[in-house]
């Protein structure tokens, strides 16, 4: 289930940066509609994310208890960093009196993977600390929790590199086809 879990999520960033390179591609490919397409699905999904980075701030503190907090050591060829160091935690929270299981450091995965092992074991210190003082629920779905809900704004310019991208590749297109 753990590797599941994560190649979901470096599946996202794999496949985000090869929908840039597709819309770069089809840009100078002269494939506007093809580009207009992809650019606003890319668009589309970068605002989806971005909301869901500023509805975290009216998610709520919950006390929480660890369960469990280990290291999980993965291969990561394709950043060559060699190795990446992941913190895997359970913790129960308790919401409107009932009680959850949660997993999620923050909201992006990604964000909490390390390549330097001293600065995992702090970050790993910071989060047995932080889930012993409670844990941000979202109350529209509180089976949805995370550690550190400021953590996921480290990705957030990945999300606003692709509107811009996008747009961009959608202007371009637009002014190339005008002149030829």
């Amino acid at each position: 289930m753990k590797k599941r879990i994560e190649s979901i999520f470096d599946n996202e960033f794999i496949f985000l940066w090869l929908l840039y390179s597709i819309v770069l591609f089809s840009l100078f490919a002269k494939l506007l509609l093809f580009n207009v397409l992809l650019s606003t699905v890319l668009i589309l999904y970068s605002i989806l994310k971005i909301k869901k980075f500023n509805s975290m701030q009216n998610w709520v503190k919950c006390e929480s208890v660890l369960i469990s907090c280990q290291t999980l050591k993965k291969f990561d060829p394709p950043r060559a960093w060699g190795y990446i160091y992941i913190p895997d935690c359970l913790y129960t929270y308790t919401y409107n009196d009932k009680e959850y299981k949660g997993k999620n450091i923050s909201l992006y995965p990604r964000d909490s993977m390390i390549q330097d092992l001293n600065e995992h074991h702090q970050l790993m210190q910071k989060i047995k600390r932080t889930i012993n003082k409670g844990v941000y629920v979202n109350p529209n779905n509180p089976e949805e929790s995370v550690v550190f809900r400021d953590m996921a704004f480290k990705s957030a310019p990945i999300y606003w590199g692709g509107i811009v991208l996008s747009t961009i590749s959608i202007v371009i297109g637009f002014i190339q086809i005008s002149f030829f």
